[in-house]
């Protein structure tokens, strides 16, 4: 048996997507200026975050971005009612390569050696496309944030598909396809 809901639902995309989005529109080239070394570790940029500078809405109204967010639509209605057959479609071009370890083990090290070893400068890579810290993947489901109800896994989910919908058109920018015709995307989780 199955029915259709029509459901309406409000999101908000996270600030590294909307980063991400403006660097990748050419509005917000120092978030990957090479200035910053997020494999230096010096800094944790994610959990101490600068403020970014205001982003004009015109950012949005551009065709790159009207692509990326629908996509971005398509990819969390698929996330939130398992249609994985959609997803493993849309991401049949790409090969993630994800590095799992624990703290000080060497990670980011080997992190960096992966973007080393596909041609792109790490430093030139935004953290939060590479390093650790997103998707965050918070172990609270539901939480009151400013007398309004907050749904971390809502928000997990979302960051899941702005990851997937940014790290896909990124790397087809700048990346360099494997021996199977796929874009190698490294990320340390």
């Amino acid at each position: 048996m199955s029915f259709n809901l029509a459901v309406t639902m409000k999101v908000k995309p996270s600030y590294w997507f909307a980063g991400i989005l403006a660097e990748m529109n050419g509005v917000f080239t120092g978030w990957s200026d090479g200035s910053y070394d997020w494999g230096a570790q010096h800094k944790d940029f994610l959990h101490t975050p600068t403020k970014l500078p205001s982003l004009e809405d015109d950012v949005f109204k551009t065709p790159l971005s009207k692509r990326l967010l629908e996509e971005l639509l398509e990819v969390y209605l698929c996330l939130i009612s398992s249609d994985f057959k959609a997803i493993s479609a849309y991401l049949s071009c790409v090969k993630f390569i994800f590095v799992v370890g624990y703290p000080r083990s060497g990670g980011s090290y080997l992190t960096k050696e992966i973007f080393r070893s596909i041609g792109i400068n790490h430093a030139r890579v935004s953290e939060a496309l590479a390093h650790d810290g997103y998707p965050d993947m918070s172990e609270n489901w539901f939480l009151s944030q400013r007398k309004q109800p907050y749904f971390y896994l809502q928000d997990s989910i979302l960051q899941i598909a702005e990851f997937l919908v940014l790290s896909k058109n990124y790397y087809i920018e700048r990346g360099r396809l494997s021996g199977a015709g796929q874009i190698i995307i490294p990320k340390k989780m």
